[in-house]
């Protein structure tokens, strides 16, 4: 038991302080008091940074891969090209973001809705939290949530009610 006590005074003196604060003597209620406050601070000093560094590529000491014979082609006498057609460069498709939800989409996303047309703006679909009624029914109601772009917990809820989206929440989008 005096093992958990100790775990506890390391890890949430915050908690353990107000459990053990009749208990202890002055000094000991300083120390715990200044102890819980440093915790405190440090995890709420963790709770805003939300960006995470990536981690460096790794260096390796091996020689380098030898390169594949090239194989000459023969010259040809000069030709004069044909009239080849210039085209433009197709646009490039809208970047696929495995279905998680932006703030700028779940903005895009309105009441009225089909699920069809958010997963189109998404990118992806929902993970289907909750389902009551039958399928056709009038009050047949789903609920999908997307994980979101932003920090830990980020999410976005959608409620679709006979086929139309009828709310939306979200939580911690960027």
């Amino acid at each position: 038991m005096k093992f958990l006590k100790i775990l506890g005074w390391i890890f949430v003196p915050y908690i353990m302080i107000g459990f053990q604060w009749n208990k202890i003597g002055s000094t000991p209620r300083v120390i715990g008091s200044v102890w819980a406050g440093i915790c405190l601070i440090g995890l709420i000093a963790n709770m805003g940074s939300d960006k995470q560094k990536p981690a460096p590529p790794a260096q390796t000491a091996s020689a380098p891969a030898p390169e594949p014979a090239k194989q000459e082609t023969p010259v040809q006498p000069a030709q004069t090209p044909a009239a080849v057609p210039v085209t433009a460069p197709a646009p490039a498709p809208k970047p696929e973001n495995e279905g998680t939800m932006s703030k700028a989409e779940f903005d895009e996303i309105q009441n009225g809705m089909t699920y069809e047309e958010v997963v189109a703006i998404v990118g992806g679909p929902g993970e289907m939290l909750s389902e009551s009624g039958n399928k056709g029914d009038q009050f047949y109601t789903e609920m999908y949530m997307w994980k979101g772009e932003g920090g830990i917990g980020a999410n976005a809820n959608a409620m679709f009610q006979s086929g139309k989206m009828t709310n939306k929440s979200q939580f911690g989008l960027k």
